[in-house]
């Protein structure tokens, strides 16, 4: 989207420079950029941000954790197998889940119009 300045907003931008160099010692120059950053960072840190919630989302959603019963006739090295593999597969799962937000994440801030609005 190109922006032009008519000669009436030019004339009242230099009546505003006028005015406020007449207030200081200092001289003011104005400049006029499409841009005055890309602000790659944005993408990556709205999408850190959002993976962060990956652990809370899983326990909105309702997912558990649970090992077997101990009482349930299971040996101690059955029951630590149970349990270290329930443990392994929910921490693949969030870590899972926190690889597909931050990516989608980053896609989504990467849209110029979205990553400005969210460029604080």
């Amino acid at each position: 989207m190109a922006m032009t300045l008519t000669p009436s907003d030019l004339a009242a931008i230099e009546a505003a420079v006028r005015e406020a160099e007449a207030r200081t010692s200092g001289e003011i120059y104005c400049v006029v950029a499409e841009e005055s950053s890309d602000y790659g960072e944005t993408p990556i840190a709205w999408a850190a941000g959002v993976s962060l919630l990956a652990p809370a989302l899983l326990l909105l959603g309702g997912v558990h954790v649970s090992v077997p019963d101990p009482f349930a006739s299971w040996t101690a090295a059955q029951l630590t197998l149970a349990a270290e593999s329930a443990a392994r597969r929910a921490l693949v799962g969030a870590i899972a889940l926190q690889g597909l937000l931050f990516l989608v994440t980053l896609i989504l801030v990467a849209i110029p119009s979205v990553r400005r609005a969210l460029t604080p």
